[in-house]
């Protein structure tokens, strides 16, 4: 999650914080895009606060995807 426009050559994306969960060392942060919802893990010493908008950069070498619906792991 980066406050400004990240300068890397790769995809991110600027999505709304709705809800921010402590678990120790990372934080699920729930994240919307327009009308979609995503959870993502960030190491827990990163400043997230709900309300704020930040730019996502995923590492699709590390990312998991699963169904909404089912809960399968589709990627």
């Amino acid at each position: 999650l980066h406050r400004s426009k990240p300068d890397l050559n790769m995809g991110f994306f600027k999505a709304r914080v709705d809800v921010v969960e402590p678990l120790g060392s990372e934080l699920i942060v729930d994240i919307r895009m327009g009308d979609e919802f995503l959870k993502i893990r960030v190491p827990g010493y990163i400043d997230v606060q709900a309300g704020r908008e930040y730019y996502v950069v995923i590492d699709l070498k590390r990312a998991l995807l699963f169904d909404g619906s089912t809960g399968k792991l589709v990627v």
